[in-house]
C-alpha cells in the first residue's frame, strides 16, 4: 500500500511538470529569400579591338544575400533573346557583323532564383578588330604596242606563312579590257578583274614571287589597289 502511494505521488509530479512546460516546440523554418537584386547600371564599352564583337561592362548589382550571375539579352527584330551569361560585370557578344549596331540589356540573379529588373538598354556598334597586316606585295606594269595592252603583275608573299589557293582582285581605272591571260586564270566583269592560280601552282611560299599577266586593250594606267584572298596588298 505504501509503494502504491509513493508511485502515485511521483507520477502526479511528472504529469504536473509536463502540463506546466507545455509541448516541445519545433525549430522555426529558415526565412525564404524573396528579395531580388538591384538592376545593373552604367553599361559601357570597356574594351577595344575585338573583331565582330561588342565588349561591355556594368556596375555590379546588390542583393541582401548575394548576386550569383547575370543574363545578357540582345534585340533580334521586335523582341529580345538570351544571348549569354556572365558571373562577372563584363560580357563580350561575339559572332556579330562588324559595323552594325546591336542593343542589349542585363538582368542580375541571386541564388534563390530572384531576378532583377532589366538594366537600361545599351546600344553599340560591333567592332572590326585590329587591321590585318598585308601578307603580299604587288607590282603592276603596263605597256602598249599600238592599241594592244600588255600587263604584267608580280605577286610576292611577304608574310610568314604560305598562301594556298590564291585569288588576286583589282579594278581597272578606265576602259582596259583583258583579252587573254597567262600563268593564271583571268576573268573580267566590267572594270573588276579576278586572277586565280593555275591548278599546277596553288601555293606562294614566304618570300616567293609569282608573275602573271595578260594581253588586252586600253591605257597603261594601272589599278590603284590589289587584294590577295581578301587582304589588301602593299603596292610597288
Amino acid at each position: 500500500m505504501r509503494l502504491l502511494t509513493r508511485c502515485a505521488v511521483a507520477c502526479a509530479a511528472t504529469l504536473l511538470a509536463a502540463a506546466i512546460s507545455g509541448p516541445a516546440l519545433a525549430a522555426a523554418p529558415a526565412a525564404t529569400d524573396v528579395q531580388p537584386p538591384s538592376a545593373p547600371t552604367g553599361l559601357w564599352e570597356c574594351a577595344a579591338d575585338w573583331a565582330n564583337a561588342v565588349p561591355f561592362c556594368w556596375t555590379a548589382s546588390t542583393d541582401d544575400v548575394g548576386v550569383v550571375g547575370y543574363d545578357i539579352y540582345m534585340r533580334q527584330g521586335d523582341t529580345f533573346v538570351l544571348h549569354g551569361g556572365s558571373t562577372y560585370t563584363t560580357y563580350t557578344a561575339t559572332n556579330l557583323i562588324a559595323g552594325q549596331w546591336y542593343t542589349f540589356y542585363v538582368v542580375a540573379k541571386d541564388a534563390a532564383g530572384n531576378r532583377s529588373a532589366p538594366s537600361a538598354l545599351y546600344t553599340a556598334r560591333a567592332q572590326e578588330g585590329l587591321p590585318v597586316p598585308p601578307n603580299c606585295h604587288v607590282t603592276y606594269t603596263g605597256t602598249n604596242r599600238g592599241r594592244i595592252l600588255n600587263g604584267t603583275v608580280k605577286i610576292t608573299n611577304i608574310g610568314g606563312t604560305p598562301v594556298s589557293g590564291w585569288t588576286l582582285r583589282f579594278t581597272f581605272p578606265g576602259d582596259q579590257r583583258v583579252k587573254s591571260g597567262w600563268n593564271g586564270i583571268w576573268s573580267q566583269s566590267g572594270t573588276a578583274v579576278t586572277v586565280k592560280n593555275l591548278p599546277s601552282q596553288p601555293v606562294i611560299r614566304p618570300g616567293q614571287t609569282v608573275t602573271t599577266g595578260f594581253t588586252g586593250i586600253g591605257s597603261t594606267t594601272g589599278p590603284a589597289a590589289f587584294t590577295l584572298n581578301g587582304v589588301t596588298c602593299a603596292r610597288g
